[in-house]
């Protein structure tokens, strides 16, 4: 994300409330943003987030907590992920 900011790109990160970036680094981000005109964007809304981007790039779950060492659950409360599974769905 700094990187993005300090490159002028159109950054976006869709996640859940619970898993979006920390508070602090967003803040950074947007501070670098105004200096090089880069747009920066945290929202959980995947329509606004993919919407005429040029490139996707995901992650797993797994480095937010959520999951333990053998990639088992540890979050009760996921019935969200389904909403982020990056299908052909998502493409069109």
């Amino acid at each position: 994300m700094i990187g993005a900011a300090k490159m002028g790109m159109d950054f976006r990160t869709v996640s859940p409330k619970g898993l979006q970036p920390e508070k602090a680094l967003v803040s950074t981000a947007l501070s670098i943003a105004e200096e090089t005109g880069a747009k920066i964007t945290v929202t959980e809304d995947i329509d606004r987030g993919v919407k005429g981007c040029d490139f996707l790039c995901t992650d797993v779950v797994a480095p937010f907590g959520i999951c333990d060492e053998q990639n088992n659950l540890t979050d009760n409360n996921t019935d969200y992920l389904p909403l982020y599974d990056h299908t052909k769905l998502l493409f069109q």
